[in-house]
């Protein structure tokens, strides 16, 4: 096979260059154009020339951001590549876009004869509207030993309009695809990356396929404009091609370009990216790039190879600008070679075991072709850098680089160190819930002891009483007698309706349900009801509520807080020795939430101290009266398992806690 490459100008020009150059009228020949030209008119009627001069060839062709012909870069110019076999057939196919991408790569997949026997695909995609990492995944499931070559087309970053076409003209088709033929052809693929990972680690918070909603909870475009600024993020779709997100995916760097922008700050690129994604801004390293050329030598290297087609990612010339020719210049040294910049590059990996097409971005990737086994060419291997103004834009990609390593590590350590203080933190939230669960169980002991101190008293008069008239030889009568053994009775019954009570409020089920806010109350008055009357204190409670207030919540959540709250009233006003102390509790609704307030007479919390009392630990009580524990409790439990609040203010009569608690 040979290829030559030439720009067209005009007819005159082509018919004399075929002549010139003896490019034969048969199936067996494949014109790839490649256009920075988007009049479609102009198009239509250039390719109607080219077939009135070969009406027989194939013809494939994509709208550009720039042309590549052997050893130069062009710009808005039409580089026409013929490649002419001797062995090979040729079949065009062109599918137009169906209802997703995967659709569409299917629907081209089922158009290809002899799939078994195809060699190499070289497939143009609409750039703007394919989705060109599902469109390969049709490959991997109903072609997967197809190998595929070509990208999405591009329309010179204007992100407006992409065209792909075949000898049949400019249609509305989405994908056009030439099939070679030859059990016997020579294949062979390369790329070049050289894109660097930059800043900190993000995290995709929502994104549908190639749509991506939120960065770390922020619009993507918020997110260029944080770290790369607003004539970045003001520029995006075009300025989004050379700062890309960069996600690992097996193992790999895999950089996914922006193409697309949208009202409401999202951003479409031309890959998948998933919810959970950890991503990077990508940057160009000059350094990688320009060094990376040289690999391809190494990678040609007795190989035979006849014509290379280079379909590389527009950012790569946007970066480089026109030191963009000394990437492509050592190839063009070892056989024809054409191609264009893209909006996405179609690439086949054969290296390992599973062998598969991808979608790269950023990447130039290369297909080499040969009918021949003796078309080695000998490499002349000339490493020397070009150190021109290339020189400065190299050391500041070092420095980005090496920087952002430094970076990196040091988030890393930092994240390690947060960790560890995490797990601390954790180990000592459980120490305060074990130590708040002991306090907890040191107060309920201590009501209950309050309920069971008068009826216990009452029992052992009683017992006494019997005793005594024994020891003094004085019978009692039967009627006295039934009544005394009643009185036991009736006691013995309220002790063990009391034990009932505790046994049913600490065993009762942790579950999440909705309770009745009164029956919880009902049930902490029970409680702590007697503890108060032993210690002259008047509970007094009140309501505008006559209906069952429903919330849902953990099931003895709410009692625990209460329950704290009057333990610290009732500690108050035993301390200060306050006569007719009261407890006022309040429950009320107020705009969807609960409103539970209790309010003592104790004279209230000193100014200096008012704001640590949810703190854990902190306590005026002896130590062997308080933990401090009880209050932080009570405040965890209405922030975070209650999604609510506590607070309290000093009024005119003492301390006066609220508790918000919002419901539906």
């Amino acid at each position: 096979m040979r290829t030559i490459n030439v720009v067209y100008k005009d007819k005159t020009t082509l018919l004399d260059f075929c002549n010139l150059n003896s490019i034969p009228n048969n199936e067996k020949v494949l014109l790839q154009i490649f256009t920075g030209v988007l009049d479609e008119n102009y198009l239509g009627e250039m390719i109607r020339d080219i077939l009135s001069l070969l009406p027989n060839i194939n013809i494939i062709g994509s709208s550009t951001d720039g042309e590549i012909i052997n050893d130069e870069v062009h710009n808005h110019e039409i580089v026409l590549s013929f490649s002419i076999f001797e062995n090979t057939n040729i079949k065009i196919y062109k599918t137009e876009k169906l209802s997703s991408s995967y659709q569409t790569g299917k629907q081209l997949i089922k158009k290809i004869d002899s799939l078994e026997n195809a060699k190499v695909a070289i497939v143009f995609a609409d750039g703007l509207n394919t989705n060109g990492e599902v469109f390969l995944r049709a490959f991997y499931k109903y072609a997967p030993n197809l190998m595929v070559a070509g990208g999405l087309a591009g329309d010179n970053a204007k992100f407006h309009k992409t065209y792909v076409f075949t000898q049949d003209g400019i249609d509305n088709s989405s994908v056009v695809a030439a099939v070679l033929y030859n059990p016997n052809l020579i294949v062979d693929t390369s790329f070049n990356f050289g894109w660097e990972a930059i800043g900190k680690e993000l995290t995709v918070t929502k994104s549908t396929e190639n749509r991506v909603y939120s960065i770390d909870n922020m619009s993507p475009t918020e997110i260029y404009k944080k770290y790369l600024g607003s004539e970045i993020e003001e520029q995006l779709p075009a300025t989004g091609i050379e700062f890309p997100l960069i996600i690992s995916r097996n193992g790999n760097k895999v950089a996914r370009a922006v193409v697309g922008k949208h009202e409401d700050g999202s951003l479409s690129f031309a890959g998948n990216i998933k919810k959970g994604d950890k991503v990077y801004l990508g940057y160009g390293n000059i350094d990688n790039i320009l060094s990376n050329r040289f690999g391809f030598y190494d990678d040609f290297a007795n190989k035979p190879i006849e014509s290379i087609f280079v379909y590389s990612c527009m950012a790569r010339k946007r970066l480089l600008g026109d030191e963009i020719k000394n990437e492509i210049i050592p190839m063009s040294k070892i056989a024809p070679l054409s191609g264009f910049f893209t909006y996405g590059e179609f690439y086949y990996c054969n290296a390992s075991s599973t062998c598969s097409n991808h979608l790269f971005n950023q990447t130039m990737t290369v297909l080499t072709l040969s009918e021949s086994v003796d078309s080695i060419n000998v490499i002349e291997d000339n490493r020397v850098e070009n150190q021109r103004k290339i020189q400065t834009v190299k050391a500041l990609s070092h420095l980005i680089s090496e920087t952002s390593k430094e970076l990196n590590d040091l988030n890393e350590n930092l994240k390690g160190k947060v960790d560890e203080e995490v797990k601390k933190n954790m180990l000592h939230e459980m120490q305060i819930l074990e130590q708040s669960k002991m306090a907890s169980m040191g107060e309920m002991i201590a009501n209950i002891a309050h309920q069971w101190r008068q009826p216990l008293s009452a029992i052992s008069v009683t017992a006494s009483s019997i005793l005594l008239h024994n020891s003094l030889g004085m019978g009692i009568d039967t009627k006295e007698l039934d009544e005394k053994m009643n009185l036991v009775l009736s006691r013995v019954e309220y002790l063990s309706n009391t034990i009932d009570t505790f046994r049913n409020f600490l065993k009762e089920k942790k579950e999440y349900k909705s309770v009745s806010i009164q029956d919880r109350l009902d049930m902490v008055f029970q409680i702590v009801g007697t503890s108060l009357k032993d210690n002259h204190i008047d509970l007094r409670y009140k309501s505008n509520e006559s209906e069952p207030i429903f919330v849902s919540m953990v099931v003895g959540e709410l009692d625990q807080i209460i329950i704290n709250i009057l333990n610290n009233a009732k500690d108050i006003l035993k301390e200060k020795n306050i006569d007719n102390g009261w407890i006022d509790l309040e429950l009320l609704t107020d705009n969807n939430r609960v409103v539970i307030t209790v309010e003592d007479n104790g004279g209230g919390i000193p100014k200096g101290i008012i704001s640590k009392i949810f703190e854990p630990y902190f306590t005026t009580k002896h130590q062997s009266q308080g933990t401090g524990l009880g209050l932080h409790m009570a405040y965890k439990i209405a922030k975070e398992s209650l999604q609510g609040n506590l607070y309290v203010k000093n009024t005119n009569h003492g301390a006066k806690f609220f508790l918000e608690i919002p419901f539906q």
